[in-house]
């Protein structure tokens, strides 16, 4: 790669970061890990744009990209299933 296509590179990467800022600020969570990933993808080497992505993964509670959410299951849900449907219980934590 060039040196001229590497600060390109450089350059895009900062704006999808600042993007993905301005989508955060907006409560886009979505759009703005799309911004940071679409950053990193360009400049692996920038790390706010890697901690940002980062940020907005632990805020939605996944990975955007594995399309799947792991729910939380609280001690007294489970706790209320004990008895009659343990089954359900077992399968809420696999």
């Amino acid at each position: 790669m060039s040196t001229d296509a590497s600060s390109s590179n450089k350059e895009l990467a900062v704006d999808k970061n600042n993007d993905g800022v301005a989508r955060f600020k907006m409560e886009d969570l979505e759009g703005a890990f799309k911004s940071f990933q679409e950053a990193v993808e360009l400049d692996p080497t920038l790390e706010e744009a890697r901690e940002n992505r980062d940020m907005v993964v632990e805020r939605l509670g996944r990975d955007p990209l594995t399309k799947s959410r792991a729910e939380a299951v609280s001690y007294t849900h489970l706790r209320a299933h004990e008895t009659r449907h343990d089954l359900v219980c077992r399968l809420l934590l696999e």
